[in-house]
């Protein structure tokens, strides 16, 4: 496991965000964590990359330990394994045009110029940036631009674990389908570790592998996303919406009275109905 999660705590303004949870990221898979507005999702995902230290219990990461007794003195060096998309686009941006923003993060990590000219271009490719996009002040960008930017920004230095706070808020079906190729991409070709923080249950079904579920801080349940999307005791306990396809497999379930299985995708579960009438 690449990331593993011990006991861990974390208490603000004598408020405690999270709960003694214990939860293991697995390697080269794409986890999602779900859960009510201020359940804890962001707090994880901060104390995950170091933003925030652990008030109790410990991070293990990339051989490294975080805990409120082991704060790693290299700081810069441990986060150059992660890069972090913060759920606000704007909370990002320090500079005038797109290319100075990639460029920013590339020259913290000491990268040559000629190591951040071969990295824009790589990102242009992966991304579908022209020149004359990177020449455009973020700020003015559409938000789908805004978060192709930031994720492509936050990846730049290559790290292993990549953590996206919502990146699909706010956007139109097709830019979320953009988001959702380059997050599959950065899972298939680039071998990254990925987290995605959202409230997008629907999507989340579609792409991830494994899912957490927080509520009030604490780790309810976690595993493969169709053993834990399908566990409808827990959800109706915490009153967390499940996905649309999970709850229309129960009502085709209770009404026709045959086992047709559970999909991620809507066209395999209608396929199945269709087997089963």
């Amino acid at each position: 496991m690449e990331i593993v999660i011990k006991n861990l705590s974390f208490t603000a303004n004598n408020n405690k965000i999270l709960k003694n949870i214990n939860l293991e990221i697995e390697e080269n898979k794409i986890t999602g964590i779900i859960g009510h507005s201020g359940a804890g999702k962001t707090t994880l995902a901060e104390v995950i990359c170091g933003v925030k230290i652990p008030t109790e219990g410990e991070v293990h990461i990339f051989e490294s330990i975080l805990s409120k007794k082991t704060v790693i003195k290299k700081m810069n060096e441990f986060r150059k394994n992660i890069g972090y998309s913060y759920q606000y686009s704007d909370e990002q941006f320090f500079s005038k045009t797109v290319r100075e923003e990639i460029e920013l993060v590339l020259k913290n990590y000491k990268y040559a110029k000629e190591q951040i000219d071969y990295k824009i271009k790589e990102l242009m490719e992966m991304f579908n940036f022209t020149k004359e996009f990177l020449d455009k002040n973020p700020l003015k960008l559409s938000n789908g631009e805004k978060r192709l930017v930031v994720i492509a920004s936050s990846i730049a230095h290559n790290p292993k674990l990549v953590i996206l706070d919502e990146p699909t808020v706010g956007l139109d079906a097709e830019n979320k389908k953009n988001i959702i190729n380059i997050i599959k991409k950065l899972k298939d070709e680039y071998l990254k570790t990925i987290i995605v923080i959202s409230h997008d249950i629907d999507l989340l079904i579609k792409f991830a592998d494994n899912i957490a579920v927080l509520n009030n801080g604490e780790l309810v349940l976690s595993g493969k996303k169709m053993d834990v999307f399908t566990n409808t005791e827990i959800f109706n306990k915490y009153n967390i919406e499940l996905p649309t396809i999970i709850k229309f497999s129960e009502i085709v379930k209770t009404k026709s009275n045959k086992k047709i299985g559970y999909y991620d995708d809507i066209k395999d579960l209608m396929k199945a109905v269709y087997r089963n009438v």
